[in-house]
C-alpha cells in the first residue's frame, strides 16, 4: 500500500535532498509520467504524489539528469538500481546500505519490461 501522509511528512523532515518529478519532461507523455516531490535521506526515498500506472517500475540512481528513454538506455550502465516501485500514489523506499545517494544527482522511474521512461527529478 502507499504511505501515509504523515509517513511522507514525517520522512520529508527529514530529507537531505529533495526534487520534483514533472509530467512535462521530454521523455514522459500522457501514459507515462510523474508528478510530485521526491526526497532523499540516507536510508529511504520517498514520493508525493502521483506516478502513471504501469507493470515493473524500477527506481534509479544516476549521476547526471536523464529525461528521457534514449539518454536512460544510452548511461543505464552507469547507474545504480535501487529497488521496485510498486505503488504509484506515493512511496517510501528503503535505500540498500551500499548505496552511498550523495555520489548521485538524479532519481529516476522507469518500466524495465517495456523500457519505458516514466519520470525522473535532480536532487542535487
Amino acid at each position: 500500500p502507499s504511505p501515509s501522509k504523515l509517513e511522507l511528512a514525517t520522512h520529508a523532515q527529514q530529507a537531505l535532498y529533495s526534487g520534483e518529478f514533472k509530467a512535462d519532461l521530454a521523455g514522459s507523455d500522457a501514459l507515462h509520467y510523474g508528478n510530485g516531490q521526491v526526497r532523499l535521506t540516507n536510508a529511504m526515498i520517498s514520493f508525493d504524489g502521483t506516478l502513471s500506472p504501469g507493470p515493473d517500475y524500477q527506481l534509479y540512481l544516476a549521476n547526471r539528469f536523464i529525461d528521457n528513454e534514449a539518454d536512460f538506455l544510452a548511461y543505464k550502465g552507469t547507474m545504480t538500481r535501487v529497488a521496485s516501485v510498486n505503488t504509484f500514489d506515493g512511496f517510501i523506499i528503503k535505500v540498500p546500505a551500499d548505496i552511498n545517494i550523495a555520489r548521485f544527482n538524479t532519481v529516476i522511474v522507469w518500466c524495465e519490461s517495456f523500457e519505458q521512461f516514466i519520470t525522473a527529478a535532480q536532487y542535487q
